[in-house]
C-alpha cells in the first residue's frame, strides 16, 4: 500500500500499521480480529487487488517507480551496472564454446572408417541410423521442456529419467557388418563399445547442451579417463567411500600446519628445532 500510495503517512497505511501494533501480541492481550471484521476493514482501506512491488516481481516491472528507494536502487542503479560489467567482461574475455575432441574421437574415428572403402555399406547405414536416432531423441527432449523453464516439482527428474531410458534403448540395427558380432555380444552392456560410441555421437552433435551430461555423463567420463596418459583404475563404490577425505582429520592437520607457520613467524627458522623438541617433550 505504501508502495502504490507513495507515502509512509498515507491514512490507510497508518490504519494498517496501528492494527498490526494492536494484534502483534493479541494472544496475551486478548484482542481478536474476526475474519468478517478483517474483510470489512480491507474493503475500506484497500478495495482493489494490488500487484507485488516491481522490485519483488520482475513481471511487474512495468509499474516500477523511481521515487521508491528500492526500485531506484534495483532498476536505475544495480541492473544497469551489472549489465555494464558483464558486457565489459564478455568483450574483454569472449567466451567461445570448444568441443573436447577426446570425447568426439570414438564417433569421428568410426564415422571416418564407415565412410572409407575398407568398410561395408551396412556399417555406414548403421552409423547413419545411430546419428538420426540421437538427433530425433535430442530434439524431442527440447520439445518436452516447459516454456520459460518453469519446472514443476519432480518434473525435471522424471524427464531426465525418461529420456535416459530412451537414450539407452538406442540399439544397432540387426545387419551384418564388421562390428555386428561385437555389438550383439555386448547386449547393450554398460560402458561397452556401442554405449561409448552412442555417447560420443551425442556429444559430437550437441556438445553445447547440458542435457548431454544428464543422458551420457558416465560414458563420457569413462572415455575421458581412458584417454589419460597416466592411466586410470576402476574403483568399487564401497572402496571409494573409504578413500574420501575425513573432515575431522583434515581439520586437525590444517590446525597443526597453522601452528607451525605461526611458530615460524615468532621464533624464525633457526629456533624451530627447539620448538619441535618442546612439542615432542609435551
Amino acid at each position: 500500500m505504501v508502495y502504490f500510495d507513495g507515502s509512509l503517512v498515507a491514512p490507510n497505511a497508518i490504519i494498517l500499521a496501528t492494527l498490526s501494533g494492536y494484534l502483534v501480541d493479541s494472544a496475551k492481550q486478548g484482542d481478536m480480529l474476526s475474519k468478517g471484521a478483517w474483510q470489512k476493514l480491507r474493503k475500506q482501506v484497500s478495495p482493489r487487488s494490488r500487484d507485488a512491488p516491481a522490485y519483488k516481481n520482475d513481471g511487474c516491472e512495468g509499474h516500477k517507480r523511481e521515487s521508491n528507494i528500492i526500485d531506484y536502487l534495483k532498476f536505475w542503479q544495480a541492473i544497469p551496472e551489472k549489465e555494464r560489467i558483464l558486457t565489459q567482461y564478455h568483450n574483454h574475455w569472449p567466451q567461445e564454446h570448444a568441443k573436447d575432441w577426446t570425447l568426439c574421437q570414438p564417433w569421428s574415428s568410426m564415422r571416418n572408417y564407415g565412410n572409407s572403402k575398407e568398410s561395408s555399406a551396412e556399417l555406414g547405414r548403421t552409423l547413419e541410423q545411430l546419428k538420426k536416432d540421437v538427433q530425433h531423441m535430442a530434439e524431442d527432449y527440447l520439445r518436452q521442456q516447459p516454456k520459460e523453464g518453469n519446472w514443476a516439482t519432480g518434473q525435471f527428474r522424471q524427464l531426465v529419467q525418461s529420456f535416459h531410458h530412451q537414450f539407452c534403448s538406442i540399439r544397432p540395427s540387426k545387419s551384418h557388418h564388421e562390428y555386428s558380432h561385437l555389438w550383439t555380444s555386448e547386449d547393450n552392456r554398460r560402458l561397452g563399445h556401442w554405449s561409448l560410441l552412442r555417447a560420443s555421437c551425442l556429444y559430437s552433435e550437441y556438445s553445447i547442451r547440458k542435457s548431454v551430461w544428464y543422458l551420457a555423463g558416465e560414458e563420457l567420463c569413462y572415455i575421458k579417463a581412458q584417454s589419460s596418459p597416466e592411466g586410470c583404475r576402476n574403483v568399487l563404490k564401497n572402496i571409494y567411500s573409504v578413500l574420501k577425505c575425513d573432515a575431522k582429520i583434515a581439520k586437525r592437520a590444517k590446525r597443526r600446519l597453522d601452528e607451525v607457520e605461526f611458530e615460524e613467524e615468532i621464533y624464525g627458522w633457526e629456533d624451530m628445532d627447539q620448538v619441535v623438541m618442546l612439542g615432542q617433550n609435551e
